[in-house]
């Protein structure tokens, strides 16, 4: 009898030891988002991870082997533990700040938001690309130093100040069928071109024009 109770709250003992447990990822499977966690010389079986959604509405965020992560056993059963979420430790901190909502990949890229200042950055490295899609066919892209634009039903801009257009090559403007300017006036080089100008040195025949004044 006694030697039964004995094993009884020995059981009862790792059982509460497993219920709460701190390990590190030693193992991954990202297809079926299964993870083993190390903590000391135990090594777990595949076990499930919490996300943010997991119904109509979908997130996934891999975690990395050697990530700091806790464990929670239903009745200490570690074989049915669930990873619930990670734990920062001084490598791995990502800001200082309470007001700023961080996340870096291990490329290097970033996406980062205050709201302390409502500033919003995302900062890919030079090799990166991105690309935002709509399914109608609108989309912007970019790659290394160009960006391009698609939108096959029109493109808008609207500028209720100046608006200016650089480039230190050549532009250039190509179109399918007519090119409409409406302006007070159209200058090239400071000179008027447009609707308004007027020409000097003006003689009947076919002599030349004067250039526009």
């Amino acid at each position: 009898m006694l030697e039964r109770r004995d094993k009884d709250i020995t059981d009862l003992k790792r059982r509460v030891a497993n219920m709460v447990i701190v390990g590190k990822i030693s193992h991954v499977d990202h297809k079926n988002a299964r993870y083993r966690i190390q903590s000391g010389s135990v090594i777990s079986d595949w076990l499930a991870d919490c996300q943010v959604r997991a119904g109509k509405t979908r997130v996934y965020e891999g975690r990395d082997i050697g990530e700091q992560v806790v464990v929670v056993s239903s009745s200490g059963d570690l074989s049915q533990g669930i990873i619930v979420g990670s734990i920062h430790t001084d490598a791995t901190q990502v800001a200082d700040k309470g007001s700023v909502h961080k996340t870096i990949y291990p490329d290097g890229t970033v996406i980062e938001y205050d709201d302390e200042t409502s500033t919003y950055g995302i900062h890919l490295q030079s090799e990166g690309i991105f690309s935002l899609t709509i399914s109608d066919g609108v989309s912007i892209k970019g790659n290394g130093g160009a960006l391009e634009l698609t939108a096959p039903d029109g493109l808008k801009i609207i500028s209720k100040s100046d608006l200016t257009l650089s480039a230190d090559g050549r532009i250039a403007l190509q179109a399918g069928s007519d090119v409409v300017i409406n302006s007070g006036c159209l200058k090239h080089n400071g000179m008027n071109v447009g609707s308004s100008h007027i020409h000097g040195g003006v003689a009947p025949g076919g002599s030349a024009t004067g250039g526009p004044n």
